[in-house]
C-alpha cells in the first residue's frame, strides 16, 4: 500500500495552493486512477471524506475496483439515517445538505440495482453503525427508512482500515 499517497490525499498535499480548480480535479483524478487494490481504495475513501461533501468521492465510487462492499461502507459512512430522520421531521435541507442527500440516494439506487458487479469485500453495516440496526431505534428513528437489503452484511475479504495505514 502506498502510505505516502494516502497521507498526501488525506492532508490535501497533492495540489499546490495556486492550482486552479480544474488542475486540482485533474491531479486528484490521477491519484485515484493509480489505486490498484481494494485496500488502497478503502483507505483512500476514508482518507478523503466521510460524506458527500465533495463530488470527489464519486472518483472512488466509480473506480473500476470499487465493489459492493466498498460502496456499502461508503453509504453507511455517510449516515443516511440522519437524512431520512430529517425528512420525517420536515426539516428543510440547506443546499449542501440537499446535494449530499442526492448523492446518498444515487448510491443507494446503485447498491439496490446491482451496479457494483463484484462482491469481494466484507462490510457489516452493524459494525459501522456500532450496534444492532433496528427500525425502532430511538436514537436514530430514520433507520427504519434504510432499505433492508442495505442492512445486510456483504461477505468477502475483510479489510480493516487503520490509522497506521492512512497516516504515518
Amino acid at each position: 500500500m502506498n502510505k505516502a499517497m494516502l497521507q498526501s490525499l488525506s492532508e490535501y498535499g497533492w495540489f499546490d495552493e495556486n492550482d486552479d480548480s480544474g488542475t486540482i480535479k485533474m491531479k486528484l483524478q490521477q491519484i485515484i486512477s493509480e489505486i490498484n487494490s481494494h485496500e488502497e481504495l478503502i483507505h483512500a475513501m476514508i482518507a478523503k471524506t466521510w460524506c458527500f461533501d465533495e463530488e470527489d468521492l464519486w472518483l472512488i465510487l466509480d473506480h473500476p475496483l470499487c465493489d459492493y462492499g466498498i460502496a456499502l461502507r461508503s453509504y453507511w459512512m455517510c449516515q443516511p439515517y440522519w437524512f431520512y430522520r430529517q425528512i420525517e421531521r420536515n426539516y428543510e435541507f440547506s443546499e449542501p445538505e440537499k446535494k449530499k442527500f442526492e448523492g446518498i440516494k444515487l448510491l443507494e439506487k446503485r447498491l439496490l440495482n446491482n451496479h457494483y458487479k463484484t462482491k469481494e469485500i466484507y462490510c457489516c453495516p452493524e459494525e459501522l453503525y456500532g450496534k444492532p440496526i433496528k427500525d425502532d431505534d430511538l436514537y436514530n428513528p430514520g433507520m427504519k427508512f434504510i432499505p433492508t437489503e442495505l442492512r445486510k452484511t456483504s461477505q468477502g475479504q475483510v479489510i480493516e482500515p487503520t490509522y497506521e495505514n492512512i497516516f504515518r
